[in-house]
């Protein structure tokens, strides 16, 4: 099985009722697509801080995608947000 390397951004939830947890995270095909992911995000964000919000966590990580995930990240640029199995390959980047 053909695998391809991706980012991946973990994201923490915000709210005001129990503060923050862990939530999904995010793929993208390079870190200028993280960063450009993230920016987009913050910028449709209110000037007030919302009881609910999402926010980007710890350090970016290089996974292993599949062909049909590296298809939907080379469609749906600058990446989006996805859950992640613990059997992909993860490495600090």
């Amino acid at each position: 099985m053909t695998k391809h390397n991706a980012v991946y951004q973990a994201w923490t939830a915000h709210d005001s009722w129990s503060g923050p947890e862990a939530a999904a995270g995010s793929l993208h095909l390079d870190e200028a697509d993280r960063k450009a992911f993230i920016a987009a995000y913050w910028a449709c964000m209110p000037k007030q801080t919302p009881e609910y919000y999402l926010a980007p966590e710890g350090r970016a990580q290089m996974v292993e995608v599949n062909v049909r995930t590296y298809a939907r990240l080379l469609r749906e640029r600058p990446g989006f947000r996805a859950a992640i199995s613990t059997k992909i390959r993860v490495s600090a980047l």
